[in-house]
């Protein structure tokens, strides 16, 4: 289900869906595989809690398609309309606090969205800072601020 969630979340970020409620895991037990991932863009489903929610405030209708294979999730967004924009998903600030005993990541997850014809940026916004806790030791690369800093 957490992978499901986190690619659902993938792809609503990619289009001009309006995410209503997301909550992040609190807690990071290892790395990414790949250190130019994303950071904090995952996103937890459990019954009863804060879920993963999207409104549609377009003229679009949207399809949502998801396949199974035996190693991988697909997913995949279709639109009645032509897009007239693309949207990349980028990290800003990253940071890494030693607070209440853990050491925190904060990292600020923005959307740019960029224009088809032209490859010129529209618009670029934060849209929600992550916080979670480190369960893993961190790189001694890494500078970690201690907190009140």
């Amino acid at each position: 289900m957490c992978q499901m969630s986190n690619l659902l979340f993938w792809m609503f970020l990619h289009t001009p869906l309006t995410i209503i409620q997301r909550r992040g895991h609190e807690v990071k037990e290892f790395p990414e595989p790949n250190s130019d991932e994303i950071k904090g863009v995952d996103a937890t489903i459990s019954e009863g809690w804060i879920d993963l929610k999207v409104r549609n405030d377009t003229d679009c209708t949207y399809q949502i398609w998801v396949t199974l294979d035996d190693e991988k999730i697909i997913g995949q967004v279709s639109a009645d309309k032509e897009p007239q924009a693309l949207y990349k998903i980028t990290n800003g600030s990253i940071q890494y606090v030693r607070e209440s005993g853990g050491i925190y990541e904060y990292a600020q997850v923005k959307r740019m969205q960029v224009a088809l014809g032209t490859g010129e940026i529209i618009d670029c916004k934060l849209l929600y800072t992550n916080k979670c806790k480190i369960c893993y030791p961190l790189p001694e690369s890494v500078d970690i601020q201690e907190e009140n800093q």
